[in-house]
């Protein structure tokens, strides 16, 4: 009767955990943690950017398409409130807006996430239609031209984000002039917003 209880004290005994037990699960807890969360936001980050270049190149395809069968111009534009055209500031694209050349009303508009910055090259820069930079025209027969001219337009859109440090941070949605699109990635990062690699 004796050895019974004893057997039957050790086996109460060994339920639950040891405080150091539980002070080894909580270490291996914060090093997972530790290693997972920046990976994560970075996988965050990475995936927003993702989603506002695709977001472009659609709206830019979207452009092409309607100019096509509306068989008119369609203006592909920076736009801060999503209902007019307006040049691009220091601060690159906040959104775009798709219309007609000869109707004002938008077609489509969408405004970008907050984090990516969005910067047109000079060929995109330098055209304009009344009085407002950064407008990619494309024509009844899907071509790519420069606002109110007729010259054909090739360019880039350079998409960063500068919270990405250990992936690639950028994105470049280029335009040729025969309507063709394509989102290339960069072999290494570049500086966004004047931040250095």
């Amino acid at each position: 009767m004796v050895q019974l209880n004893r057997i039957h004290n050790k086996v109460n005994r060994m339920t639950g955990l040891t405080l150091v037990e539980v002070m080894i699960g909580v270490v291996v807890l914060g090093i997972v943690l530790a290693v997972a969360v920046p990976n994560f936001s970075s996988l965050i980050e990475s995936n927003k950017l993702t989603n506002v270049s695709n977001a472009m190149l659609r709206g830019m395809s979207l452009a092409r398409s309607e100019a096509i069968k509306q068989n008119t111009s369609t203006l592909f534009c920076h736009s801060v409130n999503g209902q007019t055209c307006a040049s691009v500031g220091e601060a690159g694209w906040s959104g775009y807006l798709i219309r007609a050349i000869d109707d004002s009303t938008p077609i489509y508009a969408q405004q970008f996430e907050p984090g990516i910055l969005v910067y047109s090259d000079a060929n995109i820069a330098s055209s304009s239609f009344d009085s407002q930079s950064d407008v990619i025209r494309f024509t009844a027969f899907g071509l790519a031209r420069s606002g109110q001219s007729n010259n054909a337009l090739n360019g880039e859109l350079t998409l960063c984000a500068p919270s990405i440090k250990d992936k690639i941070n950028s994105r470049t949605l280029r335009i040729y002039s025969g309507g063709r699109m394509q989102i290339i990635e960069p072999e290494s990062n570049i500086a966004c917003g004047g931040d250095e690699q």
